[in-house]
């Protein structure tokens, strides 16, 4: 399954669903770089992700969302993070994206970033590219 259908949807649906997470109110700024932005074990968030799976299985009758696994989250919240900053002209877009991530602001993070976490522009991106310069 290609992890380009999953991007859509995985984020809004796990974090949503089990964190109420508000991408426009949370504010990192608040805690230290040794803080943990959700506060939840390791064992907790795949236990998330193991009900959101077979939940997403069960409501779209496609068992491919079984296989979806932190990877997965992560990249999506990279791909849609980098290229909706990258689309509103943050200059710094990878910078920013690579900071709240955790990846080192090194060649070799910026590399790890590119070649295993940046992914195709999501849909919705490449929707709002299409329709400001007028491609329908």
């Amino acid at each position: 399954m290609s992890t380009q259908f999953r991007e859509q949807v995985l984020e809004r649906f796990v974090l949503g669903a089990h964190i109420q997470f508000e991408r426009q109110s949370f504010n990192s700024a608040e805690k230290r770089q040794d803080e943990p932005l959700v506060d939840v074990t390791t064992k907790t968030l795949r236990d998330w992700i193991s009900d959101s799976r077979g939940h997403l299985a069960g409501r779209t009758g496609n068992d491919d969302w079984r296989h979806v696994t932190m990877h997965d989250l992560r990249r999506t919240w990279a791909t849609d993070t980098f290229y909706s900053l990258a689309f509103e002209g943050v200059p710094i877009a990878e910078e920013l994206t690579m900071g709240w991530g955790g990846w080192k602001m090194n060649a070799k993070g910026r590399e790890t970033f590119r070649e295993n976490y940046l992914g195709p522009e999501p849909d919705h991106i490449a929707a709002r590219a299409m329709e400001k310069i007028g491609v329908e």
